[in-house]
């Protein structure tokens, strides 16, 4: 990640779901630069233009921060997307690249960069004795592209740019010389498209390796944000969902982070996140179980009294690891998640704050079951 200006500040997260309302101080919030992070999700080159003024470079899977002094209002976004040779020149389409964002002062704004749904990015592996020396790609269709690539004999993966692909898409490969005389891979057979951004297609000639599933399960008690292959999906606790490649990848890296946030997007708790590179072995398939250990518990806090505002919550009360939140949580029935927290074997204890002078605060003590994926939710009534 590049900055340009001052200093980083973190991106503003939105979760859907129940959330909380911050609880600010008398003070008010502290004013804060107006900054702006730009996230390439792309596997090509960006090239943006910020404004009218700024114009800057991001690589792919890359990000920089632009600041302000003051507040710019609505600041319009445009560009392409492009992807580079080892030589550094493009090949292949330009995806265009364009939208807008009104910044916020208050830990600033985030504006992803992903290449089109329509289009794909094509890189080929040459396992043959023999060279490639150019590709068609949408071959016999009206957007057929063909490309001059020299792709030697038991060469490593070369990348040939983006393209855009239907469910007819075809890409032809020509040898220099050898029998068979060239290669054509099919969609839907040899490679799958879908209706998704930062689509993807590894293609193999000689030793040829077909699709591989990865399936994410959450056993987590709390809903988990997961990204594998550039794609980032909301998996709910006890769901999964499968990842589906055209190739057979040698390893896959998953990132996934269960955490609850209040609605402007703050922490609560802990976030409990992985960040592993899987090997995937010889298997045509694979699972991965996300799960909390018995270090941690999820909390939940229900408000059943008629009158009572809770505004404050000091979870490991009088604790080494004490954690203070500064949340609302009204009277009205509703089950909140508040976090996870460090679980402990001896007794737990949580304090909760009321707004109303003449309600007494409560106190809650409890003993966990240290046990994988352990939840509590505690209750007020009066």
């Amino acid at each position: 990640m590049r900055l340009i200006s001052l200093s980083l500040l973190l991106a503003t997260v939105f979760f859907s779901g129940c959330m909380l309302s911050d609880h600010y101080s008398p003070n008010g919030p502290v004013d804060e630069p107006y900054s702006l992070t730009i996230v390439n999700n792309s596997l090509g080159r960006a090239d943006i233009a910020i404004g009218h003024e700024r114009s800057i470079t991001i690589d792919a899977e890359d990000s920089v921060v632009v600041q302000y002094d003051d507040d710019p209002g609505r600041v319009s976004i445009s560009g392409s997307i492009v992807a580079v040779n080892d030589c550094h020149q493009r090949i292949g389409y330009s995806i265009p690249v364009y939208g807008s964002v009104y910044l916020s002062s208050y830990g600033g704004t985030r504006y992803v960069v992903n290449s089109d749904q329509s289009y794909f990015h094509l890189s080929i592996t040459n396992n043959t004795a023999h060279s490639i020396d150019y590709v068609k790609v949408n071959y016999q269709d009206c957007e057929e592209t063909v490309v001059d690539v020299y792709i030697p004999a038991f060469s490593s993966r070369t990348v040939l740019g983006y393209y855009p692909g239907n469910q007819n898409t075809l890409v032809y490969a020509h040898f220099l010389s050898g029998y068979p005389s060239a290669k054509l891979w099919r969609q839907g057979s040899d490679f799958y498209l879908s209706n998704r951004s930062n689509q993807r297609v590894y293609l193999t000639v000689g030793s040829e390796s077909h699709g591989f599933d990865f399936t994410f399960h959450n056993d987590a008690p709390y809903k988990t944000e997961v990204t594998i292959d550039h794609e980032t999906r909301t998996v709910g606790s006890g769901a999964s969902t499968v990842y589906h490649f055209s190739y057979r990848p040698e390893s896959i890296r998953v990132e996934a982070e269960s955490a609850a946030r209040t609605e402007s997007g703050n922490l609560l708790g802990l976030a409990m996140s992985v960040d592993e590179v899987v090997d995937v072995g010889s298997s045509s398939s694979l699972r991965y179980n996300f799960y909390i250990p018995e270090d941690y518990f999820f909390l939940s806090v229900k408000n059943n009294s008629y009158d009572a505002d809770f505004d404050q919550f000091r979870v490991n009360y009088n604790h080494s690891n004490e954690q203070i939140e500064n949340v609302s949580i009204p009277p009205n029935g509703i089950t909140y998640p508040l976090g996870y927290y460090d679980a402990h074997y001896s007794t737990t204890y949580v304090y909760g704050r009321i707004e109303q002078w003449d309600i007494p605060n409560k106190l809650w003590s409890f003993t966990l079951p240290m046990v994988d994926n352990q939840t509590k939710t505690i209750v007020y009534s009066n």
